[in-house]
């Protein structure tokens, strides 16, 4: 994401947290289409689709969708009428059919490429406003930056051979297809240029991703952003896919050999557990990056087991040092003389405490669904006989259980003195400590020391939000005319994600 193309701070996706005096969203019905805007198309007429009344819409159900050709509305309500021979302008275009190939083709419509990608390379390069859609499926996600001219991708065209001429089917945007394998169907990239999509579908994978210990992944039909983006959806159905699940949060991993030694001994009272950490209790945000999931909080560590109780006083005893002669040989008197020393023998040592249990990660928020994302200042988007259904917002996970502590060590008797109990003569006739031992024992050994806490499990993630238009910016103009919003459920977590037709609600 290019964050430097515009700035604007992250917006909580709480309906407390906003309010509809941040952008300008204007609703019309019927009204004649500015040729200047890129909107209408003079040189065909479009393909009558009756709005889907089974759904929530913003405007009239019988409200009358413009066509291509400015004022040729009739006035009794019929759709407009299709002309199958109506051939498009190849000076103005590229064309692309699922039949072509981006190797050997040329982008005409004798030699169309095959994907729209190519195909947009192409049209930049010679300065073309057009690209041609047959009629099929197009497995890529489309990414339309900010090409010089302005590029409207178009469908509703049906080629046989190198013949090409308008598809009057009754569902004719829904036979041309841009079905994205990822999260994005179209990424609009700041077009300054006036740019859009026409008469087709654009759907997304099934459902975002959920790696484990990773937020959801949030899936958007159509993301616009960048300050100053000029773009129309015309009679288009964007129909995203559902927000990934938070993935499954960590346990804390449990040790039996983690200890934790103090100074002093203690009276080995166990370690305190840990309480469950806090929830989410607010939904992701919308913002640059297009959707932060909420995530709950880890778990805290378990408090640290106290050391043992201390060990017993070593014993004290003489120790014979050195040994010397009285005479200077055997012939005489034979007895020794001593030096003792009275030396004391270790205290016994007490237990350390087992080190608290580490907390569980954190459980992980849901994606959002979304079907048009627009985000940025100052930009003009204009929506236009068009059906916007978004898929359900993604799960929060839980968090994760905290990790019990591990024990603690036992304590340890005071090591013995084992020393000399006599002066003697050895072969040598010289006075030296004997070989008689006499033993000082060590103290006796100290406590256990105190189990380690448990740690606490971690916070659930909220769930993510659901909505068919998204309008985060400043100064914006979001037109909208004979279009139908869906919206799916906001999915479940510490707090439930919101879900409705816009976002803000009421924009």
């Amino acid at each position: 994401m290019r964050s430097s193309r515009f700035a604007f701070a992250l917006v909580l996706a709480s309906i407390a947290g906003c309010s509809s005096s941040s952008f300008d969203v204007a609703e019309t019905t019927d009204a004649p289409v500015d040729e200047d805007t890129a909107v209408a198309d003079t040189s065909v007429a479009d393909t009558w689709i009756a709005p889907d009344t089974s759904e929530p819409t913003d405007i009239a159900a019988d409200t009358v969708l413009p066509t291509d050709t400015v004022g040729s509305e009739v006035s009794d309500g019929s759709p407009p009428a299709c002309d199958p021979s109506t051939k498009p302008d190849e000076t103005m275009g590229v064309f692309a059919s699922p039949t072509g190939s981006d190797g050997t083709g040329d982008g005409t419509a004798l030699k169309p490429l095959r994907s729209i990608g190519a195909a947009l390379v192409k049209a930049n390069a010679l300065g073309r406003s057009r690209v041609y859609l047959d009629v099929g499926t197009y497995p890529e996600s489309v990414n339309i930056g900010d090409p010089p001219a302005g590029v409207f991708v178009e469908g509703g065209w049906k080629a046989i051979g190198a013949s090409w001429g308008r598809n009057c089917a009754g569902d004719a945007r829904a036979q041309t297809v841009i079905a994205s394998p990822s999260n994005i169907g179209v990424l609009v990239d700041a077009p300054k240029k006036p740019s859009g999509l026409r008469r087709l579908t654009v759907t997304t994978k099934a459902n975002g991703a959920s790696p484990i210990d990773t937020s959801g992944e949030a899936v958007f039909g159509v993301f616009i952003r960048g300050n100053g983006a000029v773009f129309t959806l015309e009679n288009v159905d964007v129909i995203g896919g559902n927000g990934g699940n938070g993935g499954t949060a960590k346990n804390g991993i449990p040790s039996s050999t983690s200890f934790v030694c103090a100074a002093s001994c203690s009276t080995g009272a166990a370690g305190a557990g840990s309480p469950a950490a806090s929830g989410a209790k607010v939904p992701g945000g919308f913002g640059a990056s297009g959707y932060t999931p909420a995530d709950g909080s880890p778990g805290v560590k378990g408090s640290d087991g106290q050391m043992g109780t201390s060990g017993g006083s070593g014993s004290s005893g003489s120790c014979v040092t050195s040994c010397s002669s009285l005479v200077p040989d055997c012939t005489g008197v034979t007895s020794c003389s001593a030096a003792v020393a009275i030396k004391t023998a270790a205290n016994g040592s007490c237990g350390c405490g087992g080190s608290g249990g580490a907390g569980g990660g954190r459980g992980r928020g849901g994606g959002a669904a979304v079907s048009v994302l627009i985000i940025g200042d100052s930009v003009d988007v204009q929506i236009v006989g068009s059906r916007l259904q978004a898929g359900n917002g993604g799960k929060g996970s839980d968090g994760g259980l905290g990790a019990d502590g591990s024990p603690g060590s036992t304590g340890k008797a005071g090591d013995s003195i084992s020393c000399a109990a006599s002066c003697g003569r050895d072969p040598s006739c010289n006075c030296a400590p004997s070989s008689t031992a006499t033993v000082i024992a060590g103290g006796t050994a100290g406590g256990v020391g105190g189990t380690g806490g448990r740690g606490g499990n971690g916070g659930a993630g909220a769930g993510g939000q659901s909505y068919a238009l998204v309008t985060i910016g400043t100064a914006q103009k979001v037109t909208t005319t004979s279009v139908t919003l869906a919206h799916g459920t906001g999915g479940s977590g510490s707090i439930f994600g919101t879900a409705g037709d816009r976002f803000p609600p009421g924009g």
